[in-house]
């Protein structure tokens, strides 16, 4: 596992219960497609309205079908048995409540990326 991190602070508005819910369902999601051996990292970007959050992962990698349905509660790319099918649903759920979304990189044979995108909190200058 690798990670990135920014050196500035990133604050996003959110519920952090369910924040640390979509990260999960995302993180777990890599290791089970990199299965063992496999690479996976995380990486945060600060952008100045937004926040981004990337996880890496070098498994098979996702069709162009099976990309339009991953977001689809109960739907499940892996074998029978080895997931519910809920966990990016939910986090792609996480993400539209709080102003954000998912994306998805991945063609067959390459590595994954999943792109949360979340809006960065607005401070104002006195705010620590």
């Amino acid at each position: 596992l690798n990670c990135e991190l920014p050196t500035e602070r990133v604050e996003v508005q959110a519920d952090p219960v369910q924040l640390a819910a979509a990260f999960t369902a995302l993180g777990k999601n890599a290791v089970e497609a990199a299965a063992e051996g496999g690479r996976v990292s995380l990486a945060l970007h600060a952008r100045q309205d937004e926040a981004l959050l990337e996880v890496r992962d070098n498994g098979p990698g996702i069709s162009p079908e099976q990309r339009r349905h991953i977001f689809e509660p109960y739907y499940s790319a892996r074998q029978a048995g080895r997931g519910l099918g809920l966990g990016l649903p939910k986090a792609w759920r996480i993400a539209q409540l709080h102003g954000g979304e998912i994306r998805v990189q991945s063609r067959p044979g390459e590595e994954t990326v999943f792109i949360l995108r979340l809006p960065r909190r607005r401070t104002s200058g006195n705010e620590r």
